[in-house]
């Protein structure tokens, strides 16, 4: 699974869940929706310069609350995928990040292509701090 192409900017930034000179989860997703201006950039941008906006993100929150779901929870609606998910990573043939999308896409009403970064962003801050810490900072990041 290359996480780091389906979302570039994860390469140039380190992420933390407490610490303020690192970037946040929705720092990363601002970049992303933002990736022309900030990637054709080689310089790592200036946390304090950042201004999101809710149309910048205007899925973010949607697909942060399908990730809680998907990953944090035993909801039913995601029984098919964790099964998915299971079966096609035994066989080696095909990524955990492409399912995932077209699944919450399909969720959600949107191309999975439209949310492959956003997904990646999520799966990757999952696997660099840990699943229970995730949640945690995922339900926080929503209230």
């Amino acid at each position: 699974m290359n996480l780091i192409a389906e979302a570039s900017c994860l390469a140039m930034l380190e992420i933390d869940s407490e610490s303020s000179k690192d970037f946040s989860l929705d720092d990363m997703a601002y970049f992303l929706a933002n990736e022309n201006s900030f990637c054709a950039s080689a310089e790592i941008p200036d946390k304090n310069k950042i201004k999101q906006t809710k149309s910048d993100l205007r899925y973010w929150d949607l697909i942060k609350k399908e990730f809680i779901s998907f990953l944090c929870t035993d909801d039913k609606k995601y029984d098919d995928l964790r099964q998915k998910l299971n079966t096609k990573m035994n066989q080696g043939k095909t990524t955990a990040i492409g399912i995932i999308s077209a699944v919450m896409g399909e969720k959600l009403g949107l191309e999975s292509t439209s949310i492959i970064g956003f997904s990646a962003i999520l799966l990757y801050f999952a696997i660099k701090i840990h699943k229970e810490a995730f949640c945690t900072y995922l339900a926080k990041s929503l209230e």
